[in-house]
């Protein structure tokens, strides 16, 4: 039986969502005594770094022919709870397509999680962000020039603390503001380097 072009899209755009929830059920889970950091050294004093993220953009839209997306930024971060360090993020975007390049904005929350809470906030793990970004024109497939970011990735730090490596997925649209909706999907790599101080 065929299914109606909405229903394709609606469907679609709701497997977007998937990371996130994913992400708060990690966090969620992670809000236990058990395997309980020690967090002195670090609680004192914010974490600042600096990021680069190239990524590949999956296609959506025929007419849009997407092809890469880099962003460079900055995270402030400081650790919380027994495997956490929570913080807010600053990036600027480069989305390249063959309809025009388009520049965004954006700021938001991010929770990195780490998966060995003996570790002291070192080693693997999985971190989740969310927020918003302001492009700078409209682009096609999407109505709006507000959206809504978010991701989900996994990576390691190094054992001094001084770079982060990690890849995962994330996801712009405008949240069904305004029509279109198809957003940006993509594939990506973040390298880190942390402020030392």
């Amino acid at each position: 039986m065929p299914v109606h072009p909405d229903v394709r899209l609606i469907a679609g755009q709701d497997r977007a969502r998937v990371p996130i929830l994913i992400a708060l059920a990690l966090t969620i889970l992670s809000f236990t005594p058990a395997g309980r950091a020690s967090s002195e050294s670090f609680i004192s004093r914010l974490l600042p770094s600096f990021h680069l993220s190239p990524s590949l953009v999956i296609p959506s839209v025929d007419e849009r022919r997407d092809q890469w997306m880099v962003s460079m930024g900055t995270l402030l971060e400081f650790p919380l709870f027994s495997r956490h360090q929570m913080g807010l993020f600053l990036d600027g975007i480069h989305f390249r397509t063959n309809a025009g390049d388009v520049s965004l904005l954006s700021v938001g929350f991010s929770d990195r999680i780490f998966l060995h809470g003996d570790h002291r906030f070192n080693g693997p793990f999985l971190r989740w962000f969310t927020g918003a970004a302001a492009s700078d024109r409209y682009f096609p497939g999407n109505g709006a020039r507000l959206n809504f970011r978010s991701g989900l990735l996994a990576g390691i730090v190094s054992t001094n603390h001084a770079a982060y490596l990690e890849a995962g997925i994330e996801h712009i649209s405008n949240g069904y503001l305004r029509d279109p909706n198809i957003g940006i999907n993509a594939l990506t790599v973040r390298i880190g380097f942390r402020v030392q101080r």
